[in-house]
C-alpha cells in the first residue's frame, strides 16, 4: 500500500519515476515501504503530457516505453505489476531472456502473468491484470 501511495503522490506532481522494482523499494524499520533512486525520474507538464526516452531496466519497461511511442505515468504502473511478480517468484518476468532481446518480446507477447497462478489469491491477479495493461 505504501508504494501505491508514493506513486499517487509522484503522478499527482506529473511526475515519473520509471525504475520500480524490488530493489528500488526500500524498508523502514517499522516495515513501511519507501520508493528510492529517483536519478531517471522525469517531470510532465501541460505542454509535454507524454515522455518518449527509454529510461528503466528493460525487465521492468513497459511495452509503450520500448516502442518509444510516448508514454505517461501509467508506465509506473506496468513496472509495478512486473515488481510483484519479481517479488512473488524470485524474478522478473521472461529473465531467462538476454536483457537486449526483451525489448523485442515485451511488446509483442501478452503481458505476463505469475508462472503458478493456484497459488496466489484471486485480489492478487486481478491487481497484476489491472496493472499489466497494454496501450493504456
Amino acid at each position: 500500500a505504501y508504494v501505491l501511495l508514493g506513486l499517487h503522490y509522484l503522478h499527482g506532481e506529473n511526475l515519473i519515476h520509471r525504475d520500480i522494482k524490488a530493489r528500488n523499494i526500500l524498508l523502514t524499520d517499522d516495515g513501511r515501504a519507501k520508493l528510492g533512486d529517483f536519478g531517471g525520474a522525469a517531470q510532465l507538464s501541460t505542454m509535454q503530457s507524454k515522455q518518449t526516452t527509454i529510461m528503466g531496466a528493460s525487465y521492468w519497461m513497459a511495452p509503450e516505453v520500448m516502442l518509444e511511442d510516448g508514454y505517461n505515468s501509467k508506465c509506473d504502473i506496468w513496472s509495478l505489476g512486473v515488481t510483484i511478480i519479481e517479488m512473488a517468484q524470485g524474478r522478473p518476468p521472461h529473465s531467462q531472456i538476454h536483457p537486449l532481446r526483451v525489448g523485442f518480446t515485451i511488446p509483442s507477447k501478452p503481458p505476463p502473468t505469475l508462472d503458478d497462478p493456484s497459488l496466489w489469491s484471486e485480489d492478487m491477479q486481478d491487481f497484476l491484470s489491472m496493472c499489466l495493461v497494454k496501450d493504456p
